[in-house]
């Protein structure tokens, strides 16, 4: 087999010896320095007639520089867990509020803690709205750890909390209640 032989656009073949040296910046035009735009196509045509005239086996591939890994002090490491943190939450919000079921236990956890709150200042049925004040208490408390999980929307974070208020309000009441009884009798 032959090795392939390589000829630049001219008539001529070019050696080696015989590709004249790119410009140095020294001997750079005038024209090239008067503005940006002319600047850039005459190191493009320069660079273009140099490589026309130059054959493939003078061009060598430059050698790739691999960086190396950068030490992060403690500070750095510090943001950057944050920032990787705070994408991944970004993430499962999303993903969260796409399904659109991930509302549910803030939801109740407001219905039942507000049920149990009427039903107790308009003394129907305590003892249901102790029921109910303890499951919005518990629903509360889960919804506000789904959120903070990510498994849960930002959104729903005022529901969960205003359940949890609601239903602590119920059995603190209640209690206050039933202490009030044992102290001072029923009548």
């Amino acid at each position: 087999m032959s090795k392939p032989q390589f000829e630049s656009f001219g008539s001529q073949k070019a050696t080696p010896a015989q590709v004249p040296a790119p410009p140095v910046a020294a001997e750079a035009p005038a024209a090239v320095m008067a503005s940006s735009a002319a600047g850039v196509e005459a190191v493009l045509e320069a660079t273009n007639e140099n490589l026309a005239a130059m054959p493939a086996e003078a061009i060598k591939a430059l050698p790739v520089a691999e960086k190396a890994p950068v030490k992060l002090n403690w500070k750095e490491r510090l943001v950057a867990k944050k920032l990787e943190k705070k994408m991944q939450g970004t993430y499962s919000l999303k993903r969260a509020s796409a399904t659109g079921t991930s509302k549910t236990i803030p939801l109740l956890s407001l219905v039942f803690g507000g049920l149990g709150l009427l039903m107790l200042l308009l003394s129907i049925i305590p003892g249901l709205a102790i029921l109910f004040g303890i499951a919005g208490l518990v629903l509360g408390i889960v919804g506000l750890g789904e959120v903070r999980k990510g498994k849960a929307p930002r959104s729903s974070k005022f529901m969960a909390l205003l359940g949890l208020i609601f239903g602590a309000g119920v059995i603190v009441l209640l209690l206050a209640a039933v202490i009030f009884i044992a102290a001072f009798g029923f009548a």
